[in-house]
């Protein structure tokens, strides 16, 4: 018996990028350290990243009572977040006052947040600047990012060099150095920002005052970042209520985008390509916003490769290939999944390269990958009987976000995997959910098991009438094993 429908998971939306992505993926991974060190602290870490938050957190709690910066501020984030304790900004802002006290930059950069925020903290926005200043000094991207936002001065952590004429970019210049800025979504806080610029836009489309005005490019640069990371997992949901909320505002949400363009700032670029995606323009050349995200891109940001990378894809694979590998690189689990994705179209298929990058994407959470990573998994060669309990965890996991392929696989390896897994009755269970679904695979699935008495009783009649529906649905087995049931 066949495995109907498997097929279609790993070509399900996929996208070919140019072959240096496949090799430069597969280059960069061999150059990683295949164990890292196995203290306390790097386990609790590996575990948060998997989002083992309660884990994590026994793990980390007796470090960060010892004093130890990292696992204080990460401490911190669980709380701040609710990842496997309850959420609590108090608790949250004592751990990273905590860290702080040790100079660390990301606990420096989280709680002048919630200072500048005023949550868990008393609210002062000297006090957020001065912490985002001493994490701008060592070296933090957001913090200094921020700072710009709010107008702050930075001290330069060296002299400015000399001014020198300025070289025109190549066409395709080289990938830009990655560092990983995307982080687990904070679903608090993505609700928090998009709710403070719904509320500034309905104050301003009720009366149009300049005070007001002043405060909409903060709060639009906060939207953008969240909405960054909304996207990277593919958060549907979210991702339309910021993009219903874009639409119903476009006038002065495209007005801003267009001040925001001509800055010559990679991350005001950036935004405007988002707004302008997001919330459209009269001007048809400029309505996907590609032209201020390429050049975003161009100017090294990383939150527009990805986008600038699909914007190119057509008339220059050379570059989209080094933007999507970069965003990848940086934790962009939509170019993570791109990248496995085209390591399973490639010929031959290069097995490794796609777990190791699928596997990233799924633990960020991107659900478009939960089915590609079990199907890879189970049908890579030699896979080993450990590979298909993972590959049905994974499939389990997609089934229920109601991935109909994810289902459809699922129950195949249940009916048909290694002895641990068969479970014949919870094989047609799935099937039959996909098949109510209109699913013709599942339902030849599901019609093959009632003729043959298969995870229950036989029904011929529920069989013929689930065998036609396949045929409908253009599914071909179906027609052979309808007449086969009925002659």
């Amino acid at each position: 018996m066949i495995r109907i429908g498997q097929k279609y998971c790993a070509l399900k939306g996929a996208a070919v990028f140019a072959g240096c992505l496949l090799l430069a993926g597969c280059l960069l991974l061999s150059i990683v350290p295949a164990h890292a060190a196995r203290d306390a602290y790097a386990e609790g870490l590996k575990a948060y990243r998997a989002g083992q938050h309660a884990t994590a957190y026994k793990v980390l709690l007796p470090l960060a009572k010892k004093k130890d910066a990292r696992a204080m501020y990460l401490v911190g984030v669980m709380y701040e977040g609710g990842r496997g304790v309850p959420q609590d900004d108090p608790t949250a802002a004592g751990w990273y006052e905590a860290s702080v006290k040790q100079r660390y930059a990301s606990a420096q950069y989280s709680l002048a947040r919630m200072t500048i925020e005023g949550r868990g903290v008393d609210k002062s926005r000297d006090k957020g600047i001065a912490l985002l200043q001493a994490a701008a000094a060592q070296g933090h991207r957001e913090a200094a990012a921020l700072l710009e936002r709010l107008g702050a001065a930075v001290a330069a952590r060296e002299p400015a060099p000399p001014p020198t004429a300025v070289a025109k970019p190549a066409v395709t210049p080289a990938m830009p150095a990655v560092a990983e800025v995307f982080t687990p979504l904070n679903r608090s806080a993505v609700q928090a920002s998009h709710a403070a610029l719904r509320s500034l836009l309905q104050r301003l489309a009720a009366a149009d005052d300049a005070k007001l005005r002043q405060g909409l490019p903060l709060l639009v640069h906060d939207f953008a970042y969240q909405y960054w990371h909304v996207e990277s997992i593919g958060e549907t949901a979210l991702a339309a209520a910021f993009a219903t909320t874009a639409r119903e505002y476009a006038g002065p949400l495209t007005t801003l985008a267009a001040d925001l363009a001509s800055s010559s700032a990679a991350e005001a670029q950036a935004v405007s390509g988002l707004l302008i995606r997001l919330a459209g323009s009269p001007n048809p050349a400029l309505l996907t916003g590609c032209p201020a995200t390429i050049a975003a891109a161009q100017g090294g940001f990383a939150f527009a490769w990805f986008q600038a990378a699909r914007c190119i894809t057509a008339r220059d694979p050379r570059q989209a290939g080094e933007w999507m590998l970069a965003a990848a690189v940086a934790g962009h689990a939509g170019a993570q999944e791109s990248a496995g994705r085209a390591c399973l179209e490639s010929t031959p298929k290069d097995w490794r390269c796609a777990k190791e990058w699928l596997t990233r994407s799924a633990r960020s959470g991107r659900a478009s990958a939960l089915p590609v990573l079990g199907w890879t998994l189970a049908n890579q060669p030699d896979a080993s009987e450990a590979d298909q309990i993972s590959a049905r965890d994974w499939y389990e996991k997609a089934a229920g976000n109601g991935d109909l392929f994810a289902m459809n696989n699922l129950a195949a390896l249940l009916e048909r995997g290694p002895a641990p897994l068969r479970d014949p009755s919870r094989a047609r269970h799935w099937y039959a959910q996909a098949a109510h679904t209109g699913f013709g695979p599942a339902q030849f699935n599901l019609g093959r098991m009632l003729a043959e008495g298969i995870g229950g009783d036989a029904n011929r009649d529920d069989a013929a009438e689930w065998l036609r529906k396949a045929a409908a649905a253009g599914v071909p087995e179906a027609r052979t094993a309808l007449e086969q049931l009925t002659r």
